[in-house]
């Protein structure tokens, strides 16, 4: 079983509580909602907008869910580009999101939600989202320029005060104007059909009474399943079957709940999903020391003191991670290699990357050695005292690399010429590194308009997925970039629609 590590434990990352229930209470709608995150919210206040009665069941006490926490909103063509005159980026999307994923996504299902992505961006905003405070990478991703919410480790592409919670916030205000229902600390149990089969609402448990919902359509939008270790070793146990570390982006109340409901219904699940693995980070850590371990200026040992990869090849690495003892390695660094990589940190600002101060970088890593997620160290020896690997292993793999480099040539993994440093001068530093997920996607089969599928294709009337519980959109492999909230906050616009037709006409 892995060993996982919660990337906000201490923030605001919570496990789901207990709910007991109790006295059973009536509640009347159109549409109930399972779920409160991004894709229910949007798809609340779509649905609302088009004159259905809504109800939303969320089982922790604030709204949002991943949502809140993500960086930017993928929009491949508005009129807030056009006017800037950005070129229209659909086509190239597409595109790209075919190859990407080897053609294994829906195409009717990702063109329906791409296309919308300029319209989403323009209805937020019309509903009070602060466009003026935007700007834009990459010519399709709106991002925030000031953040108004402090995030953990002051990193500008996670966490609350970008786009996701800037978008939920919004979502939230206006879901209370149109007087949505919304039951907080309250878990969806299970969705009800009437004798002929259609739906007919869910039975959810709060702190103290047990809610009969009545509804027309149900919409699922309850989130991933992340936090369910049982779950992620049954559906994706290349990556979490050893007793490895490995880390995650999504909060721990994610535990697939949705999903389940939904199979109940003879709904296909666990078909064509995604879980955006990557192989090396430094979580929990600064925003200054994760930056430096992208720089591929290091030499990565594991805790054996042996090197394994290239350092300048590292997207595709989370298989011979896993493949390492406990799935761990440092990324080593000498006094000068230290040096060169803030500076290139400062040269190589990225779409979501913000230049840290001098003052940042150098108090980033007294914090962090103080907390001992880095190793700052006169000696190889200590450092290998640091990793648990044995001493002279380490120091013979420093000697073998510096003679390798030394001659211009990595003749062991091939790493770029002009990537190779020394590791001659103290003091030494050892970051550890380990593999890492951002979240769980997929798990329901749906169409182009987010209704529910049966293994043989046929509709589940009256039932939608959004969000991380629908497959299909992305294929087996996560891309491209910023598409995870992007399809949440779309497919919860479109589910909002769809469903609002289907209960009202």
């Amino acid at each position: 079983m892995s060993k996982y590590i919660k990337m906000y434990e201490g923030f605001f990352d919570k496990p789901e509580y207990e709910y007991p229930g109790g006295e059973e209470k009536v509640l009347d709608c159109d549409i109930a909602i399972v779920g409160g995150g991004g894709s229910g919210c949007a798809a609340a206040v779509r649905a609302a907008q088009l004159g259905a009665k809504v109800a939303v069941i969320e089982k922790m006490e604030v709204p949002g869910g991943n949502s809140r926490l993500a960086g930017g909103l993928l929009s491949t063509y508005s009129k807030f580009q056009k006017d800037l005159g950005m070129p229209d980026k659909t086509d190239d999307y597409i595109k790209t999101a075919y190859r990407h994923n080897k053609y294994t996504l829906d195409p009717s299902i990702f063109r329906r939600y791409i296309s919308n992505t300029g319209t989403f961006l323009e209805w937020i905003t019309e509903l009070g989202f602060d466009i003026s405070n935007t700007r834009w990478a990459l010519d399709a991703v709106c991002m925030v320029k000031d953040r108004p919410e402090p995030g953990p480790w002051n990193n500008p592409a996670y966490g609350p005060g970008l786009m996701g919670s800037g978008c939920v916030n919004v979502l939230t205000e206006q879901m209370k104007s149109l007087s949505v229902e919304l039951r907080m600390k309250t878990k969806a149990r299970k969705i009800l059909t009437d004798d002929n089969g259609n739906i007919c609402g869910l039975i959810a448990d709060g702190q103290d009474c047990t809610w009969r919902v009545y509804a027309k359509a149900v919409i699922i939008a309850a989130g991933g399943f992340a936090g369910n270790v049982k779950m992620l070793e049954e559906q994706f146990p290349h990556y979490f079957t050893s007793d490895n570390y490995v880390s995650h982006y999504s909060l721990s109340s994610m535990t697939g709940d949705g999903i389940l409901m939904a199979g109940e219904l003879g709904a296909e699940l666990f078909q064509n999903m995604s879980i955006g693995t990557r192989g090396t980070v430094h979580i929990p850590g600064s925003y200054t020391m994760q930056r430096v371990v992208t720089e591929p200026v290091g030499t990565i040992v594991n805790k054996k003191g042996v090197r394994f990869i290239a350092e300048d090849d590292l997207n595709s690495c989370e298989s011979v991670m896993d493949m390492q003892p406990e799935g761990m390695a440092y990324y080593i660094l000498d006094n000068d290699g230290m040096e060169e990589a803030y500076q290139l940190i400062v040269d190589h600002v990225r779409f979501g990357d913000r230049i840290p101060t001098r003052d940042e970088f150098d108090n980033d890593i007294i914090e962090e050695v103080k907390n001992g997620t880095v190793c700052k160290a006169d000696t190889l020896k200590a450092l290998a005292a640091y990793i648990g690997c044995d001493e002279a292993a380490l120091e013979a793999t420093v000697s073998a690399c510096n003679a390798r480099f030394e001659s211009g040539k990595d003749d062991e993994f091939f790493k770029a010429s002009e990537h190779l440093r020394l590791i001659k001068k103290a003091p030494y530093y050892a970051l550890p590194l380990h593999r890492h997920f951002d979240v769980t996607m997929g798990g329901i089969s749906v169409n182009a308009n987010t209704e529910a599928l049966r293994p043989d294709g046929s509709v589940i009337s009256g039932l939608y997925a959004t969000g991380d519980n629908a497959s299909g959109w992305m294929g087996t492999d996560y891309g491209p970039v910023f598409s995870s909230f992007a399809w949440a906050m779309n497919s919860g616009y479109i589910a909002g629609e769809e469903a609002a037709n289907f209960v009202i006409g």
